[in-house]
């Protein structure tokens, strides 16, 4: 389920950022799908396949306040309903050399209130479909900017890329107490 979505533009610096950050090499993972959740946030050192806690700070720089006021604006950040935190977030690269799965979701944790995902920088069609609870497949009409909050346990793929790549940023927003 979608909870919504808002238009946000990303900087040109920005975008380059998660390019540089979260492009993988074919040849370091093969044409394996590899989630980039554990690539960027699991690993500080892009080499090593070592899990660390680093995490990208130019991106909570980014998204904390822009996140903070789409929250706000549509109730799912309401005071006196608890402490939320955003750190949980990452990009996402795909190009013709990255496969990805069918479906797949992130995160099934009770603390995950919403996951989220930003089409930074998305030529054409997203790419982008979700699998809902009764099967069907809903193949997103989202364009470049969108910034799309959705359930947590809805299962999602983003289309194997024939043309230039897509850049992603997305995350969960985690409920602490």
């Amino acid at each position: 389920m979608i909870y919504f979505s808002e238009v946000f533009e990303s900087s040109t610096e920005n975008i380059q950022h998660v390019k540089n950050t979260y492009t993988i090499p074919k040849a370091e993972w093969g044409e394996k799908y590899f989630s980039f959740y554990n690539y960027g946030i699991g690993h500080q050192e892009r080499r090593s396949k070592t899990v660390t806690s680093w995490t990208d700070n130019k991106l909570l720089q980014i998204y904390r306040p822009i996140l903070s006021k789409f929250m706000r604006k549509h109730g799912l950040f309401q005071p006196g309903t608890g402490i939320f935190t955003l750190n949980e977030m990452w990009g996402e690269v795909y190009n013709t050399e990255v496969q990805t799965v069918s479906m797949s979701r992130q995160h099934t944790s009770n603390k995950v209130v919403a996951s989220w995902v930003h089409l930074m920088d998305v030529p054409g069609k997203s790419g982008l479909s979700f699998l809902f609870e009764d099967g069907e497949i809903h193949h997103s009409k989202h364009q470049n900017n969108s910034l799309i909050f959705f359930s947590p346990g809805v299962e999602r793929c983003i289309d194997v890329v024939d043309g230039d790549c897509r850049v992603f940023v997305a995350g969960n927003v985690l409920k602490l107490r």
